[in-house]
């Protein structure tokens, strides 16, 4: 089916959700996964956001896509799949289209939410849209559950 999955995670517990998922569907595929953190450098975004540091932030950010990289090649080894994670800083849909023709991926996984605020609408669903449109290879797109 597909043999190399790129999966674009984040620091959203659905997106890691899905990530831990899509390393167990691509077991079963007989594939092998490229586990994608990017920390976002749009920095009128961030600042809008956390409104700290940038610098620290950052810092954190990249902490964070190491465990979160960490959690899914430990599950990965348990159910015998080849992993890469990769940790990379610019414009996320940019760095996922770019790295999944990098990596010859049959399949790019992501999750479809939006960190942006009101204030920053501009940002809404732009990963999503930018993978879909531009990705060299097909796209699976996850939504979360609807809170009611």
């Amino acid at each position: 089916m597909f043999k190399k999955v790129l999966i674009a995670t984040d620091s959203s517990e659905f997106s890691q959700i899905l990530a831990r998922e899509a390393v167990k569907k691509t077991s079963l595929w007989g594939g092998e996964v490229v586990a994608l953190f990017v920390v976002d450098t749009r920095r009128s975004f961030l600042k809008d956001l956390y409104h700290s540091n940038y610098e620290d932030f950052e810092a954190a950010l990249k902490e964070e896509g190491r465990e979160i990289i960490g959690s899914l090649r430990r599950l990965a080894r348990l159910l015998g799949v080849k992993i890469k994670g990769k940790i990379k800083k610019g414009v996320p849909g940019k760095i996922i289209v770019e790295e999944a023709a990098k990596e010859n991926a049959d399949l790019i996984i992501l999750s479809a939410h939006s960190k942006a605020t009101n204030s920053n609408k501009k940002y809404r669903g732009s990963t999503t849209k930018y993978v879909s449109r531009n990705a060299p290879c097909s796209v699976l797109v996850m939504r979360p559950p609807q809170e009611e």
